[in-house]
Parts: C-alpha cells; sequence; structure tokens
C-alpha cells in the first residue's frame, strides 16, 4: 500500500507541467506589514498606521482615510471592477477572542479616501461591478446582500448549518438574480447552494463527496470552478471541476480538471484564465506532516504549473489581480507586476 501511494506520488509530480522556478519578491516603498491594498498599476497603495489610523499615498501624496483607537487592523477588499473598495474595520484586533463579534464594514470609490458606513458584519465582499456587496453575521448564520445603489432593506439567507459555529459561508453573485454559497447539512456534508432572488428558491448545485471536504469557489465568466479539499485530519484527497451556470438543466455537467489523492490545502483563487491553489506533493499520513507548493492550474491547456520549491507554502492570495504567495515574511508575485507604486519616482527622473 505505501508502495501504491508512492508511485501515485512520482506519477503527480512528473505530470507537472514545468519545475518551480524562482519567483520574484513583491517590491514596494511601504512596508510590507502596513499594506493592505495596493492596485494592479501600482498607483495607490492604502496601508495602515500603528497609531490605527488607514492612509493612501500616490504620487508622494499621503492622505488619511480612516481614524481608530490603536490596536485597530484593517481588511480592504476589491474586485476586478476597480470601482469600489471594501474596508473591514477590526478594532481591538489583538485582543479580541470573541469569533462573533461584529467589524464595522465600510466603502470607498476606488482611488479615494472619503469612506461611508454600510454595514456590521464579517467577510465583506463586493460583487456585480461593484453595485452589490455581500456580509455575515456568525451569531445569526445569515448571510446578508444588499444593493448599495437601492436604499432597500438586505436581502437574508439563513444557513442551515447547525454542525460549525464557525463555518463561514463562501459567496459569490454571478448575477442580479442569482447568489451562489456554501452552506453544511446536518451530517456535515458541505454544499454549493443557489438561491435565486426573484422566486426565492434554494437549489443544490453541487454535494462534496464525504463529510469534512471543503468546497472553494471562484465563478470565470459563465463557469462555476470549485475546489473539493479535505479538512485536516480527513485526508480524502482533492479535486477541481468545471460547472457551466447557463444550459445545464440540474447541474448535471460537471468536467473534472484535477484530482489527487493527496490532501491538497487548496485556498482556490481565480485570475482570468488560470486557477491558483495550494497543492501537497508529499505527504506523511503516519505523523500528518506534509510538503505543499503554489500550483497554477491553466484552463486553455489544463496542464497543472509548479510555481514554487518551498517545501512548506500553505497560503495564496488575489490581491487587485496580483496573485500573492507569502511565506516566511515575504511575498512573491506569481502573477502580476513585482515593483509596485513606482509611477512617481519614474515622472521625478
Amino acid at each position: 500500500m505505501q508502495f501504491t501511494k508512492l508511485i501515485l506520488v512520482l506519477t503527480l509530480l512528473t505530470s507537472l507541467s514545468s519545475f518551480g522556478k524562482k519567483l520574484p519578491e513583491l517590491q514596494t516603498k511601504q512596508a510590507l506589514d502596513n499594506i493592505r491594498l495596493i492596485s494592479k498599476n501600482g498607483k495607490f497603495t492604502y496601508y495602515q498606521q500603528r497609531s490605527g489610523s488607514l492612509q493612501m499615498s500616490t504620487n508622494y501624496d499621503n492622505t488619511v482615510v480612516m481614524k481608530n483607537p490603536k490596536g485597530t487592523y484593517y481588511l480592504l477588499r476589491s474586485s476586478s471592477s476597480q470601482k469600489k473598495i471594501l474596508i473591514e474595520v477590526i478594532k481591538n484586533y489583538h485582543k479580541r477572542l470573541n469569533f462573533f463579534a461584529l467589524n464595522e464594514i465600510h466603502m470607498i470609490n476606488f482611488g479615494k479616501t472619503k469612506p461611508t458606513k454600510l454595514a456590521n458584519g464579517i467577510n465583506g465582499k463586493l460583487h456585480l461591478q461593484d453595485r452589490w456587496i455581500s456580509y455575515y453575521k456568525p451569531r445569526e448564520k445569515t448571510i446578508y446582500l444588499q444593493n448599495i445603489m437601492s436604499k432597500s432593506r438586505p436581502l437574508q439567507i439563513t444557513l442551515n448549518n447547525k454542525v460549525n459555529p464557525y463555518f463561514i459561508p463562501n459567496i459569490i453573485m454571478p448575477s442580479p438574480d442569482t447568489v451562489l454559497y456554501t452552506d453544511i447539512n446536518s451530517q456535515g456534508y458541505m454544499a454549493v447552494q443557489m438561491y435565486t432572488l426573484s422566486e426565492k428558491k434554494i437549489m443544490t448545485v453541487y454535494k462534496s463527496k464525504f463529510a469534512g471536504m471543503r468546497l472553494d469557489l471562484c465563478v470565470l465568466d459563465e463557469d462555476l470552478f470549485m475546489g473539493e479539499f479535505s479538512y485536516d485530519g480527513v485526508n480524502l484527497g482533492s479535486s477541481v471541476i468545471k460547472i457551466p451556470l447557463y444550459e445545464n438543466k440540474g447541474f448535471k455537467k460537471i468536467t473534472t480538471l484535477y484530482q489527487s489523492e493527496l490532501p491538497d490545502i487548496g485556498h482556490l483563487t481565480c485570475n482570468e484564465k488560470s486557477l491558483y491553489f495550494i497543492k501537497t506533493t508529499k505527504f506523511d499520513e503516519k505523523i500528518n506532516t506534509r510538503q505543499s507548493e503554489a500550483v497554477k492550474l491553466n484552463l486553455e491547456t489544463n496542464k497543472v504549473e509548479l510555481l514554487t520549491t518551498l517545501r512548506y507554502v500553505t497560503n495564496i492570495l488575489n490581491m487587485d489581480g496580483i496573485i500573492l504567495i507569502p511565506f516566511r515574511h515575504k511575498y512573491y508575485v506569481a502573477e502580476g507586476k513585482s515593483i509596485l507604486n513606482q509611477d512617481s519616482l519614474e515622472e521625478k527622473k
């Protein structure tokens, strides 16, 4: 059995389209620990200071965006539309131990500095050309969807989840009338649900094969891409699939793009014509240890490319279209510009 697993691991490794290459490190004028968001072209940088203030810099000009007490932490999220930015304000970040505490959610125009408070919640996200936002209230186990162009009350979707109080759903709005979100049933199976706003009906798009599996979601064009990954200790393998959202009755048309018997870490993220996630390359089931790398799945060739040779990669981030791999106080750039916020220096020269 051990010999068979070894053969499978070697086969998976040799099937990768290329060996890991040395990626460039992210270079900025601000300290990386303070940066919360940099625009894809490097023009705008949002960063926080120890005093608790959030600031924006561009062309050597610094402007205060928000002021809060010392110990405040900011989470900033944008979308490919680059019209709005959501700011999640987490006060007493290093002292607060209450998972159910709500954060302030503010919004600003992209590249601007005047925020407007929208709601209280967690996991704020922009949708549909930045015309909609979603957020979650864990104590209520309720998703809130709000049209920022309308003054109507937010739409609410209550989860069925009763087995994991710390679960945070993944939420996507592929159209103005549909919402995709993850939920967990009483047996511990995670599923992707589709809620139709006009009909107020819920339909299951996909249900995990086993209990204890995690589903990561992203949408490109008219297709849902989903990574099914094992929670730590479950070790039931990994897969990445594609499901057309339209002209697919009952969502029975499913294409498997990638499959592995190893428990990949996941963190699936989409960017244009590629998917990125963290793949387990070596796993010792006896002592539950692994080696893992960042990989890229090209949707045009369906080939998996090894991006790193760092052995212990655990996360991958999408910052305004720049794919970043954090590793030991450094950020490696898998896709996008590595030298950012340098336009003002070039102009002065």
